[in-house]
């Protein structure tokens, strides 16, 4: 079987696989190849310019389509909770500024509060005249 065959196969087995199979099935497709490729790369060298065989894949090895469905279901989920906690987040990053907002418009309504009181000290005052005395 040529390589054009063995991934139309492939592809072929992806697409017909049931829906919640298929993340299951690409995660342990990916493992496969990792797998094999770490070992196809050559021998390691360990830093001396002496070099140490890489082990070579045991078919035994492989990750089982149920382990890699449980990890896709896995990483699906933690997508799942970061992109709730990412909404939370911006949810109370508003709030935070809805409340910075009305802080600030409290300041200023007390800065024209106390102003208020001011000219009104200074009207009782006039009104009274310079001594107190009405």
């Amino acid at each position: 079987m040529n390589h054009d065959a063995l991934f139309a196969r492939v592809d072929e087995f992806i697409c017909t696989a049931a829906p919640e199979d298929r993340p299951g099935l690409v995660v342990a497709l990916a493992a496969r190849l990792a797998h094999l490729g770490a070992a196809l790369s050559g021998p390691a060298t360990n830093g001396n310019g002496a070099s140490t065989p890489r082990p070579q894949p045991e078919p035994g090895g492989w990750i089982a389509p149920e382990v890699a469905a449980r990890i896709a279901q896995s990483l699906t989920q933690a997508k799942a909770g970061a992109q709730l906690s990412s909404q939370e987040a911006q949810t109370v990053a508003a709030a935070a500024t809805e409340q910075l907002r009305a802080i600030e418009e409290l300041a200023r309504g007390a800065t024209e509060l106390a102003q208020l009181a001011t000219d009104l000290s200074r009207t009782v005052h006039f009104v009274r005249g310079h001594d107190g005395r009405a």
